[in-house]
């Protein structure tokens, strides 16, 4: 086509040790080339078993994603046909050109089945809606148009995403949270600049208006990201949604603009994430926030920045196990902590999970929840869905079955017990626990039981000892769910006790005292060790897919008259 000979090299061998002052082509998607692979981490590219779609493909250029002023082109679709079609299709755009050098490209063919997830750019209705908008959802909306750019290659996308960052802009101050939203952002400005439908004024317009946001106190100045500069412990969502302001500012900022702050914004994203490297938990103690706010920054540093080991260690595992041991069998969150429904999911986590570690427990999580849900997976995502389907085959998770135990992080336990200390530390780190679940099988219709064992953490609810969701049957019966109205342990499924009329500091953590697994039924003890001048032990008696009994029992430390109250909580 062209007469130059490009050589093949081995694509696991050119992400290690590749010369990057050369151009690359990629040939294949997420799941089968690994530079495709790296690119896709650093949200340049989006194929892999779900996009394009069977059958469908994309040729697509990447300009200067190593900072070394070559570029890439990756040429893959969903499935071999895919790819074999993305191949001819440059073959035939190389045909057309005057001579070799490849214009920016973003050429999609989406299968059949992927036509419904992407709706049309509409920037009349944008600006209509925009009164509704906080600060935070224009920024939010402005990521997702840049990644819809990513997916279609449509260059209209611009101009909705211009109506929502000149609103951002004209309201005069970043608003609240919008920190949490910037990185995406930055991502997605990364990708559809590139596109030839904006000008130069407009790119530098906008450029230069991001760039404002970093530099405030929605970007690396966030409050509690620079205060998380002056300790080393386990980190907060707020903290980690900034850090990855300032690291993703520094991968566009300072590798395309080489401003002297950005490699300031590295340093700092690196001691943040860093002191969360080793630790299986962060500051945040529920389900929603640990699995979305917490892990969706932590997942998608521990996937770009080469050589940080909370994957490669293991550590990553023991998260995501734990928030599978928090999900019930519809494959909801449980909402331990703050949350916001009952129907809550974390896609994005146990996707990299199933991606990472090639987990097929984690890939039944998602194919489950979506099966049950089929409305969902139609959705489009901002974020990589690293689609696994078909490639990695489902199995049941047979270890989060009977009864399993969530432990407690030990950084979490010392961060809160130097700064949570309105609580009772009685309880030494190696007798506690922090999730426990009862589970016959890992189906819709069979019994689930999550226990929590800590009332320490950041969106946390005071509920040691107490049962966070009972499920059975398809149907959801018992729940902690809330965000601020029932947080206190009088909203609990579990008891509330009184001494001489008065309260008194609650137990930090529940003791595990014994548990055991048999084919047809289950035991655990646990102990809240002085609640209130009481010692509360909560014996569950578990017959598997039959009756389930909860036997207390309060032991009185001291003399004193003592009110006590049992509390249940179900949905109506």
């Amino acid at each position: 086509h062209t007469g130059l000979r490009l050589p093949i090299v081995n694509d696991e061998k050119w992400v290690t040790v590749g010369d990057r002052s050369r151009h690359a082509i990629a040939i294949g998607n997420l799941l089968q080339n690994k530079v495709t692979e790296r690119l896709y981490c650093l949200w340049y590219t989006r194929e892999d078993a779900g996009y394009p779609g069977k059958g469908g493909w994309v040729v697509r250029t990447v300009h200067n994603p190593w900072a070394t002023g070559t570029n890439a082109v990756v040429l893959a679709g969903s499935d071999a046909v895919g790819t074999e079609h993305a191949v001819g299709a440059f073959l035939r755009i190389l045909d057309d050109l005057p001579g070799t050098t490849v214009p920016h490209t973003v050429t999609v063919a989406l299968g059949e089945a992927m036509k419904t997830h992407f709706s049309k750019p509409n920037p009349s209705a944008t600006r209509k809606r925009l009164p509704r908008y906080s600060q935070r959802s224009l920024m939010s909306g402005s990521a997702d148009l840049g990644m819809r750019y990513v997916y279609t290659g449509n260059p209209d996308w611009g101009e909705d995403l211009l109506v929502r960052l000149r609103e951002h802009r004209r309201r005069g101050n970043p608003g609240h949270d919008t920190h949490m939203e910037l990185w995406k952002t930055l991502r997605g400005w990364d990708n559809i600049e590139e596109s030839p439908a904006l000008t130069e004024e407009v790119r530098l317009e906008v450029t230069n208006y991001l760039l404002q946001v970093l530099r405030g106190k929605e970007g690396v100045f966030s409050g509690m990201f620079q205060s998380s500069l002056s300790y080393e412990a386990v980190r907060h969502n707020h903290e980690m949604l900034a850090a990855m302001d300032a690291y993703y500012g520094w991968l566009y900022f300072g590798r395309y603009y080489d401003l002297p702050d950005a490699d300031d914004w590295l340093a700092k994203a690196r001691y943040c994430f860093g002191a969360q490297e080793q630790h299986f938990k962060g500051k945040d103690e529920s389900g929603n926030y640990e699995a979305t706010a917490a892990l969706w920054p932590l997942l998608s540093y521990a996937i770009a920045e080469p050589g940080y080991t909370f994957l490669p260690s293991g550590v990553g595992r023991t998260f995501i196990d734990r928030c599978v041991i928090t999900l019930d069998n519809r494959f909801s969150l449980s909402g331990h902590g703050d949350c916001w429904d009952t129907d809550c999911f974390a896609p994005l986590t146990f996707a990299i999970g199933a991606w990472y570690y090639r987990d097929s427990g984690y890939q039944y999580v998602l194919e489950e929840h979506y099966r049950l849900r089929p409305e969902r997976s139609l959705v489009f995502r901002t974020y990589p869905t690293f689609a696994m389907h078909g490639v990695l085959q489902p199995e049941r998770p047979a270890r989060f079955e009977g009864v399993t135990v969530a432990p407690l992080d030990p950084g979490h336990y010392a961060y809160y017990r130097e700064h949570q200390d309105e609580l009772l530390w009685n309880t030494p780190v190696t007798n506690t626990f922090d999730k426990l679940s009862l589970r016959t099988r890992f189906e819709p219709d069979a019994q689930y039981l999550l226990l929590d064992g800590i009332a320490c953490g950041s969106h946390g609810h005071a509920d040691p000892n107490c049962i966070a969701r009972f499920t059975d049957n398809g149907r959801v019966w018992i729940v902690d769910d809330c965000y601020t109205e029932g947080p206190f342990l009088d909203a609990q499924n579990g008891i509330q006790v009184t001494r001489n009329g008065l309260g008194a500091p609650l137990p930090a953590c529940a003791r595990l005292d014994g548990k055991a697994d048999f084919s047809h039924a289950g035991l655990t003890r646990t102990t809240l060790v002085d609640h209130a001048g009481t010692d509360w032990e909560r014996n569950i008696l578990w017959l598997k897919e039959g009756p389930v009994l909860i036997l207390d029992r309060l032991t009185a430390r001291e003399d004193a008259t003592f009110g006590i109250r049992l509390r249940w909580r179900t949905l109506g």
